[in-house]
Order: C-alpha cells, then structure tokens, then sequence
C-alpha cells in the first residue's frame, strides 16, 4: 500500500488531496480512495475499504515508510507507531517495510499509484464532494477487472481475483477508525479541530466533550450519547456550523438575524429568498425577522426534506408565515382515507365486518336547493324528462299537511321537517288540493 498527492477541486475548493493505492504484486490489480489527509483515520479507512473491495484480508502487507506507521528507521531498524500496531494486531497480517530511498522494493505499488492518477484523475479533475469521487474511483477499479487480462499469462483479472481470494482470510466485522480526544466548547458554541470550528447547540457551553475524528466525518459525543456528526472540513477557513443549533438564539435575539455567520448564504436558497422578500414587503422589519425565524425553526422541529418540500410549496400557494407551511408540512404525511379504508376491510374481512361507508346523497333536496317550485316543474311543457326529484308531501286529512307523518319520501320526521314544509307552501304560495296531492 502506498499513496501519492493529487492536485483536483472537490465541492469549489481547490485542493492538494492523497490517493492511496492497494496494489497485488504480479497481477496489476488496483484499488484506490480519494482523501483530504493522509492521517491515521484515513489510512484505517483505506485497509478496511481495500479488504472489502478484495473480498478478504491479506496476511502480508508491504509499506512504504510513512510517518503514520514508521516512528523512526534512521538506524536501520523500523520502529512502528502505535497505529501501525493496531492494524496488524486488528487484521492479523505482518507489516513489511521497505529500506529508505529504495523504490525497487515497491515498484509495482509506485506503478500502480501513477496509473491511477493518469488514467482515474487526470488533469484537474472536479467532483461535488469525496464520497462522489471515491465511488467514481470503486467504479473505474472495478471495471478494470472486468475489462482486463494478464498478457504475461493470457489469463483475465476476474480468474486472477478468483485465485487470490483463495488465499485469503475471512472479513472481519466493519470497523470505523477514528482519533479520539475532548475538545472544550467556547461561548460561540463551537469546538476547534485542527483549526476548524464545528458547532453543539447551546446547552454544551463552557463543556468538554469528546471528538471522534475520522477520514471524512467529525462525530461529537457528550459521554456516550452523539451530539452531533459534521461532515468533516479541508478548506482553511472553512468551518461546519449548523443553523439548527443556533435557532433558540435568534428567537432572543431577532435582530441578529443578517450579522450572524451561520444565516450567511441563506438567501441562496429561491424559495427562503421569496419568503424573505414577501415578509420584508408587508411587516416591520422587527416582526418580520420573527416571521423568518419561525419558519426556520420548524426546520429543528421537522426533517429537513419534509421542511424544504413544504418551503417549496408554499412560495407556490403564495402562504408566507410558519403556520401555513407547518400546516403543509403535516398535510404531506396525512393518512390517504382510500388506503385508509381498504386496510381495515382487509383487516376485518376475516371477522365478517362491514365496513359501512358514507355517501353523500342530496338528490331529495334539489328542488328545495334551486327554488322552483312544484307547480312549476309539473307546468313544465318536458316534466317527464326534467332531471329533478320531487318531493311528494303526504297528508293525514283531506285539508292539511301532517304534523306527524312523513315530510318528504320518508326522509324527515317530526317538527323539523314540518317547520320546512310550512316555510316551502308560505314562500310558493301554495295550497294542498282536497286529495292530498301537489
């Protein structure tokens, strides 16, 4: 294994990355990862990624001299570091150095770190972020074993492979290397690692807590519980501070809303952008960085995506305060009544359950609802082909209406429905004829 600095732009950054590189001697296998250092939680990645990718552990492993697993070899003898330790007492294999300054020891592992960098990286090659470019990386390492072959021997890399996992020991459970230590937060809500500032929410003040620091991530605990895990910066100058931990803080302190570094770029976002302009508009400043920061704190309350979908929606409604968009973000996990309805008649299929179902059936009413009358309707020169139900009104006597029977078709009863009837014959101006009929 060996490594081999990489000049490319990840994220806008430029930046001098390392390429570490697991070669099989002989047989021009190569796997190689992308990372931002070279320190112990990368090297520990790369041998956990490397036996995966190999599908098992090598019992022999040769080293260049690196600082990160040679302490001093100044008088002819290696001295390991207690990283170097850990990995071959983790993995079980032997650890081989190669003497100062001779390269034909490792010549196909030098070899193997140039051919990647030509033909996986060249030029100044730009990726959003390392997790794209290490899949990039897998992809390439693998379709250079499906492509290829051994013209020493004619044989393909997939039947070379196939021999060398013959030879290999079983794959231990995943291991996450990290480097490990406490850090003291400051008043800011931020801890220092390695010049980089990282934010806790508030409550960790003036705490120690412990850093788990790792090739691509910066776990925080607070004893054994994780607090936060940041992706991890390269960039000098660059710092994580996440906008969730500083929400009850601008709820105080409106005002800083614009003057704190943690909103900068903000307004990058379209739909933030909208709402901010809307509220801007129509309210007082004052009230409409508290409109603002309402909105933002639902994004503490809701996952992100549920919040950022709702955002979006609402600047499509045209709703522009915390109340309509926590109402979208709800509505967006409301129960479908139809799924609803169907899972319970499954349930209750087997128990010989109906289900009843409610419909809506206002037919009877029609001509209540359209104001025409009966007399009307049966004047009408079509009447038979009138789309309307009427209402027939049954009496007990020959000269009224009934104070106790059916109002109409049997649908009402009571006083109700003759309170109706008498309002219908007051507003028509009608009369019951001598048999009982309209």
């Amino acid at each position: 294994m060996d490594h081999g600095e990489v000049d490319c732009i990840v994220g806008s950054h430029r930046m001098l990355c390392y390429l570490l590189v697991g070669t099989i001697p002989g047989t021009t296998l190569r796997y190689c990862q992308l990372y931002g250092t070279k320190a112990q939680e990368a090297w520990g990645d790369f041998h956990e990624r490397c036996f995966r990718f190999y599908s098992g552990i090598f019992s022999r492993v040769i080293y260049d001299n690196d600082t990160v697993l040679i302490k001093d070899c100044s008088k002819g003898q290696h001295i390991e570091t207690k990283f170097s330790y850990a990995l071959h007492e983790h993995y079980g294999f032997e650890s081989v150095y190669c003497n100062p300054a001779s390269g034909n020891e490792k010549g196909s592992v030098e070899n193997g770190v140039g051919f990647c960098r030509r033909n996986y990286l060249p030029g100044l090659p730009s990726y959003p972020d390392f997790g794209t470019t290490n899949q990039y990386l897998e992809k390439q390492c693998h379709n250079e074993i499906d492509d290829g072959s051994l013209t020493r021997t004619g044989k393909t890399k997939h039947e070379i492979l196939a021999e060398v996992r013959e030879n290999l020991k079983p794959l231990l459970p995943i291991r996450k290397w990290r480097q490990r230590y406490y850090r003291h937060v400051n008043s800011y809500q931020m801890i220092n690692v390695q010049d980089h500032f990282y934010s806790v929410p508030e409550k960790f003040v003036d705490s120690e807590l412990k850093v788990a620091t790792g090739a691509f991530t910066i776990e925080i605990y607070n004893k054994e519980e994780i607090v936060y895990e940041h992706v991890r910066k390269f960039i000098p100058g660059e710092d994580s501070l996440i906008l969730d931990h500083y929400l009850d803080q601008l709820r105080r302190k409106p005002g800083s809303l614009w003057d704190s570094k943690v909103t900068q770029g903000l307004l990058e976002d379209k739909a933030l952008e909208a709402i901010w302009g809307r509220l801007f508009e129509r309210s007082p400043i004052r009230k409409a960085r508290k409109d603002f920061i309402e909105i933002l704190y639902l994004k503490k309350k809701y996952k992100k995506e549920d919040w950022k979908a709702a955002i979006d929606k609402a600047v499509e409604c045209g709703a522009y305060d915390a109340n309509a968009i926590e109402s979208i973000i709800r509505m967006q996990h409301a129960p479908d009544k139809n799924q609803d309805e169907k899972a319970v008649s499954e349930q209750l299929g087997n128990l010989s359950i109906t289900v009843p179902i409610w419909e809506c059936n206002l037919s009877g009413y029609a001509v209540l609802s359209k104001g025409i009358s009966n007399e009307k309707i049966l004047e009408h020169p079509d009447k038979n082909n009138l789309d309307v139900d009427i209402p027939k009104l049954h009496t007990s006597h020959a000269s009224g209406c009934s104070r106790h029977g059916n109002a109409m078709l049997g649908k009402w009863n009571g006083p109700m429905a003759d309170q109706v009837i008498d309002d219908y014959y007051n507003l028509e101006n009608c009369s019951l004829s001598s048999n009982g009929g309209v």
